[in-house]
């Protein structure tokens, strides 16, 4: 299990993975244990290493948003955004399961076995690592897979 907290800036830990990875799900149970305002998620296709500026991220907001952004060279872009109607505020100690799948320039990104941000086609980014986020708080990540 790692744990990792961020309460000023993001917390990013690239935990694995090859810069050669192409097309790949990466699945992670995730769980705030503390904080208010937070984000918690995943990233994909992430430049392991010294350079973290290029990733695509997945993640949900304490009111229950999920969002899908591409982050290359410092500059961040909306690739999609499913809002809390569907969802509900997020919860401190509920285990949610992400998971992020890349193949191609198709990505969709799911929460708890439900696509929330689906079919998503972008070219930015074609291979790199996995790594999770937190920030506004202390999360827990456990059961990481990634399959081909």
């Amino acid at each position: 299990m790692l744990q990792g907290a961020a309460t000023g800036s993001d917390f990013i830990m690239d935990i694995g993975g090859d810069v050669s990875w192409t097309d790949y799900t990466f699945q992670v149970d995730a769980k705030m244990i503390s904080g208010s305002s937070f984000e918690l998620g995943v990233f994909g296709r992430f430049a392991i290493g010294s350079d973290k500026g290029n990733y695509y991220e997945a993640y949900m907001d304490d009111s229950g948003e999920v969002q899908l952004r591409v982050k290359l060279n410092g500059s961040t872009t909306s690739l999609g955004t499913k809002s809390k109607s569907t969802t509900g505020d997020a919860q401190l100690n509920t285990v949610y399961t992400f998971k992020l799948d890349m193949h191609g320039s198709v990505i969709t990104v799911s929460v708890n076995g439900v696509a929330r941000v689906s079919m998503v086609t972008d070219t930015t980014l074609s291979t790199g690592g996995i790594g999770v986020i937190v920030n506004g708080g202390t999360a827990e990540f456990d059961n990481v897979v990634v399959t081909e």
